[in-house]
């Protein structure tokens, strides 16, 4: 309920029909269609409408205008089948007369059959692809049902490429030069890289080591892909285990799993906390009372929860499998180990909670370093893009 609170704050002053806030604004329409789930791609996608409404007229469409919701493998197949093609055939009518249209991920088909109009310049915003279908390692996790399921869905898959293949113009915008690899791999097609940004005053003053406590923390969905297990097993090796409490926040979760690690933590003696849908203002708390944030995703993309912490002044130790953080990340801010070298974490770990002029020093560099990510940054490049389009005439 909190994190759907804070989505509608983030949302507030958006509307779904030509969007603006002032009358200086440019008067050329910029469409904008997602389909997005809470997450970190909805709060990126928020902040670049935040932005974009005060240089141009937006018309904002989604499928959820038109949909219900879906509760049910049939219902998802009948959507993707039927429904997402009227729905979009409906949308197609409401970005004719825009100068550009820019799209974002649809969590039904990913990409939209609407990229593939031609009468239009496009921008996908494309943060992943399909890795259900094309990353080996997150392929291996799945049990029998989901990849029964992956085979039923496959359609998708050629839905997907199709969409991002068929315009030849098409400008597609990547995360990182690692997703940019992705895409390039996966579609054919080269991206431009913007990375993401957060809001750098939402996070405050630096916070001190010591108005800290023993806290390692790990932010992102309770599911098998961002490997939660393994950090628990990781601080099960710790020295001082029984003097520190991990934290497991995420904007949701799956409840089987979340009874797996916490029946995990008990037979390793971990000292473990789980929150879901917890508010920015708690999750920024707890960042700031943090020492170390822990992360090993399954090659994850890049994402703003590496940033966040960075900003909270917190050391980072990351698995170096995946999301482009070599891009981000240097012996100066933090340390990129191997998802299975756990005498590497533990050692790494240890070093970190003993040694507070390495702590300080890292924690106050990562402090100054992430205000490069702003999202002030990453709009105004977006807006550059969009800029030079239009002038281009494309």
């Amino acid at each position: 309920m909190k994190q759907k609170m804070n989505e509608r704050n983030n949302l507030k002053g958006i509307k779904n029909n030509n969007t603006r806030t002032s009358n200086n604004v440019n008067k050329n329409i910029i469409t904008i269609y997602e389909n997005l789930p809470t997450g970190g791609a909805k709060f990126l996608y928020t902040s670049n409408i935040n932005y974009l409404k005060q240089k141009y007229r937006l018309n904002l469409i989604s499928d959820k205008k038109y949909s219900t919701k879906i509760l049910n493998l049939l219902q998802y197949l009948k959507y993707i089948i039927f429904d997402s093609f009227l729905i979009e055939k409906r949308l197609l009518n409401e970005l004719r007369q825009s100068k550009i249209f820019v799209a974002y991920h649809s969590w039904v088909t990913k990409s939209t059959r609407l990229l593939r109009q031609k009468d239009v310049p496009e921008i996908y915003i494309c943060h992943e692809v399909p890795r259900e279908f094309y990353d080996k390692a997150y392929i291996k996790s799945f049990t029998f049902k989901e990849k029964v399921i992956n085979i039923l869905r496959i359609f998708v898959k050629n839905i997907d490429k199709i969409n991002v293949e068929k315009n030849k113009k098409l400008v597609i915008v990547s995360n990182s030069n690692f997703s940019a690899k992705n895409i390039l791999d996966v579609y054919g097609k080269s991206s431009t890289v913007i990375y993401p940004g957060i809001k750098i005053k939402e996070f405050g003053k630096y916070q001190p080591i010591d108005k800290r406590i023993s806290q390692l923390i790990c932010v992102g969905s309770i599911n098998k892909l961002k490997n939660q297990k393994e950090i628990i097993n990781i601080v099960s090796k710790l020295k001082t285990k029984k003097l520190v409490r991990l934290m497991l926040i995420g904007n949701g979760g799956d409840i089987n799993y979340i009874k797996q690690l916490k029946l995990l933590a008990i037979k390793n003696d971990v000292n473990l906390s789980i929150r879901t849908n917890v508010s920015r203002v708690n999750l920024i708390k707890e960042y700031k009372k943090s020492k170390i944030f822990l992360f090993n995703p399954m090659n994850e993309p890049f994402g703003i929860v590496v940033l966040e912490a960075l900003r909270c002044g917190l050391p980072v130790i990351l698995g170096n499998d995946g999301g482009g953080y070599n891009e981000i990340i240097t012996e100066k801010n933090g340390y990129l180990i191997p998802p299975n070298s756990i005498d590497k974490w533990v050692n790494t770990i240890n070093k970190l909670l003993v040694n507070d002029s390495l702590w300080e020093k890292i924690s106050r560099y990562n402090y100054e370093y992430s205000s490069k990510f702003s999202d002030k940054n990453m709009n105004r490049e977006m807006y550059r893009l969009i800029d030079k389009i239009l002038n281009k005439k494309v």
